[in-house]
């Protein structure tokens, strides 16, 4: 290093051109700030995916059972008596129930 040159200059060598543009540096400093530091940055934004996408499930979840209780309604409805015996193994006063499994 010359007596006359500055470490800026030394440092200037090894900065490629494209970077020395000020319209450049400034846009790659706010891409980083915006993916990285911001509110609404890429690891909030993944997590709050994966988020909705959970819930989605549960929702597929829900209405099947919500649809799997209407039939049970309707059965119960239509056959009052079959279904205590089947689901809840009711019986009369004079009847034993095997359960086989």
């Amino acid at each position: 290093m010359a007596l006359n040159q500055s470490p800026w200059d030394v440092v200037n060598k090894y900065i490629p051109d494209f970077l020395k543009n000020r319209y450049i540096l400034v846009s790659i400093v706010f891409l980083g700030w915006m993916l990285l530091f911001d509110d609404a940055n890429i690891f909030k934004q993944i997590e709050l995916s994966n988020i909705e996408k959970r819930y989605e499930a549960d929702v597929i979840y829900y209405e099947d059972k919500i649809q799997q209780a209407a039939e049970d309604r309707a059965a119960l409805e239509a056959n009052q008596e079959k279904f205590a015996r089947e689901k809840y193994y009711l019986k009369k006063k004079n009847e034993d129930v095997y359960i086989f499994e």
